[in-house]
């Protein structure tokens, strides 16, 4: 039995939340990945860092499964339903109940990639009054992540 950690203040803003080429390559191709289980990964405590076991994710609607260390949430995981969100990770549905529990002082990034004809391609977020909504690569949302112990 795993316990998930997950942050409740974001890691500094980013532009060009998941990937450069809108949402080429999914989560699993993304820079924030990249950085997360990277960058912050070898930032951590050796203690921490030995506690942290790799957890497997799931995004692009099911169709791709990653190993992470450290992950940001999917749209499930938050409590968002629908197809798009339909195969992306279990809902943590004691921390993520409405979308006053989804509320933060900033918009976050979420897993999910986005494409719709009308409104193009992006990524899904979670805006500062916790609704879901799509972002374009370019602006700034937070990041919030999880690992698991």
């Amino acid at each position: 039995v795993h316990i998930t950690w997950i942050a409740t203040t974001g890691l500094t803003s980013s532009t060009h939340g998941l990937n450069n080429d809108e949402k080429s390559g999914g989560w699993q191709c993304s820079l924030i990945r990249e950085k997360l289980n990277n960058e912050l990964y070898s930032d951590l405590s050796a203690d921490i860092k030995n506690a942290i076991v790799a957890v497997n994710k799931t995004s692009g609607g099911g169709s791709a499964d990653t190993s992470d260390l450290l992950w940001i949430l999917s749209g499930r995981e938050v409590g968002f339903t629908g197809s798009a969100f339909a195969s992306s990770g279990p809902v943590y549905s004691q921390i993520f109940t409405d979308n006053a529990s989804r509320r933060s002082s900033y918009s976050y990034w979420l897993r999910d990639a986005h494409y719709d004809i009308s409104d193009g391609a992006g990524w899904k977020i979670v805006s500062s009054d916790g609704y879901e909504t799509v972002s374009p690569t370019y602006w700034s949302s937070y990041i919030l992540f999880g690992f698991c112990i």
